[in-house]
């Protein structure tokens, strides 16, 4: 891949190059959080981040144990956290990635952040497993959602406003095409500039719409970040670049 010079608003311009060639530092989320920015950052691929418990004294070691914590990379300490044991994803690797995994039963939680800035983008690479209800972040009490909120229904997507993007492309506007377009392959799913202030405050699950629509699905990785003005072009490129790879 191309190195990519990017200004993210930071003190310094950063190489996006996740082969860490020419000696050229290898980019991550991290950037995006280094002058104090809300937000969360999950990356099942990290293991020093798993547990299997609630209070994260006790680490996931291997493929196939459930997943109750998942520390957040941040900074912001917005941990996933599963506090009922037959809802916790596990986690599950291939040798070469790694993702936490859920069935129809089980959910990925997020903590209620409340944020001082209008506008929250956020990206996350997944797999779609079973064919479901596939919201990309949605309130716990359903209502607001980005994403699919039925994947037959007439209608059009996301009530957060914003835009979406799947694989880097412009994500299609009603949810059946938004449904095929998204398939059952690993997927990069970017919302951006969404309304802050239907989740802030509010428990929200991911790939998931509420209560009613947990589906059978891939964790690979999560990054939400809330700013007064969307990711620019650059570092959003950069962003899911960077979540594309933790697929490959």
């Amino acid at each position: 891949m191309t190195s990519l010079s990017i200004g993210l608003g930071l003190t310094s311009t950063t190489v996006y190059n996740p082969a860490n060639t020419g000696g050229a530092p290898a980019w991550s989320p991290a950037e995006l959080f280094a002058t104090g920015a809300e937000g969360t950052w999950i990356d099942p691929a990290n293991s020093a981040t798993l547990f299997q418990d609630v209070a994260g004294t006790q680490p996931v070691t291997a493929a196939g144990q459930s997943v109750a914590r998942i520390e957040d990379l941040s900074g912001n300490g917005n941990h996933m956290i599963e506090p009922t044991a037959g809802l916790r994803p596990t986690l599950e690797t291939d040798g070469t990635r790694s993702w936490l995994e859920t069935t129809t039963a089980q959910r990925l939680r997020l903590p209620a952040m409340t944020y001082a800035n209008s506008g929250t983008n956020f990206c996350l690479g997944t797999r779609r497993i079973s064919v479901y209800l596939y919201s990309w972040r949605a309130r716990t009490n359903t209502g607001y959602y980005a994403g699919l909120s039925h994947p037959s229904a007439a209608g059009t997507v996301s009530n957060l406003g914003g835009s979406m993007r799947v694989d880097g492309n412009i994500a299609a506007t009603s949810r059946e095409t938004l449904y095929a377009q998204v398939g059952d392959g690993d997927r990069v799913l970017t919302a951006l500039d969404c309304a802050t202030v239907a989740l802030s405050g509010q428990e929200t699950f991911l790939m998931s719409y509420g209560l009613t629509g947990p589906v059978a699905a891939r964790l690979y990785a999560y990054v939400e970040i809330s700013q007064a003005a969307p990711l620019d072009a650059l570092a959003r490129d950069a962003l899911e670049a960077w979540t594309a790879a933790k697929m490959a």
